[in-house]
């Protein structure tokens, strides 16, 4: 049995903490504008500022208004209020809190703190991505209908479907 060298290489460097104790987790990650490679089909990932990634990942909180202004200046897109009621709802179970959005907001701020706030943002990123995903693939699966069979303006957008 041949053993096989590794081809791959890392190389870290010490990044300045920021101050008070010391962190229950330690970040690995590339030195700046590292970038990060996997083989699972995700990536790659580039990280140009490691000392904002560990600032950040150790914050103490994060509002609700802030985790949903970061998400959608990451995905460009705007709530809606229907789905804002229907997200509201579902968090409010996930959190264990029914009422108000206050209740909501205060109830957020305890579970999301530190790392958990970068684990949720990217739960919420992965999850609008698969969302769009599907979207795209009904609308490509509405427009295979033929090849003379185009939209006038996109279906989502209240197109109608012509023969051209």
């Amino acid at each position: 049995m041949t053993h096989k060298p590794s081809t791959s290489l890392a190389l870290c460097a010490a990044q300045p903490l920021p101050e008070g104790d010391a962190p229950e987790w330690v970040h690995l990650l590339p030195s700046a504008s590292g970038t990060i490679l996997t083989h699972d089909g995700r990536g790659p990932y580039r990280v140009t500022d490691p000392a904002a990634i560990i600032t950040a990942s150790l914050a103490e909180t994060a509002t609700l208004d802030e985790i949903i202004a970061a998400v959608e200046a990451m995905t460009g897109a705007k709530a809606k209020p229907e789905e804002d009621v229907a997200l509201q709802s579902e968090l409010g179970a996930i959190l264990g809190v029914d009422g108000n959005r206050d209740a909501l907001i205060a109830a957020a701020r305890l579970a999301v703190s530190g790392k958990d706030t970068l684990i949720a943002l990217q739960a919420q990123v992965t999850a609008q991505a698969a969302e769009l995903k599907g979207i795209r693939d009904a609308a490509n699966r509405r427009c295979a209908g033929g090849p003379h069979s185009r939209w006038s303006v996109h279906p989502r957008v209240g197109g109608e479907q012509s023969a051209a």
